[in-house]
Order: C-alpha cells, then sequence, then structure tokens
C-alpha cells in the first residue's frame, strides 16, 4: 500500500482522508464493527475527486475510499 501511495504522489496527487467513522450493526450475536471513510484526492490545478470507502478496519476503508 505504501508504493501506491508513493505512486500517487509522484503523479502530482495529494490525498487527505477527512472523516473516519465507526459504524454498528445490531445482530442477534451483538455488534458488527465495520467502518467508514471519506477521502479527498485532488491536484492543486483543479481536479478533485471525492471517494468514500468502507471496511472491516480503518486503514481498508482508507484505501478503499483512495482508489
Amino acid at each position: 500500500m505504501a508504493n501506491r501511495r508513493r505512486q500517487k504522489e509522484n503523479r502530482g496527487y495529494d490525498m487527505k482522508t477527512i472523516s473516519v467513522r465507526r459504524v454498528a450493526k445490531v445482530n442477534k450475536g451483538g455488534k458488527r464493527l465495520r467502518f467508514s471513510a471519506m477521502v479527498v484526492v485532488g491536484d492543486k490545478k483543479g481536479k478533485v475527486g471525492i471517494g468514500l470507502g468502507r471496511g472491516a478496519d480503518p486503514r481498508s476503508a482508507i484505501g478503499k475510499g483512495e482508489k
């Protein structure tokens, strides 16, 4: 994942994680915790992209939002 992040920086894109939320779904057996992350990626020349990633842990949620 670090290599992918370096490649994005080499292409001139900056990434900023706006928020990471912990979401709980209540099942019969208890709570199921998941994470949701909002990520903004852009070059500083006018191109901007917003991504929402969801995953079992914060790192995977941020990675999915970055993609």
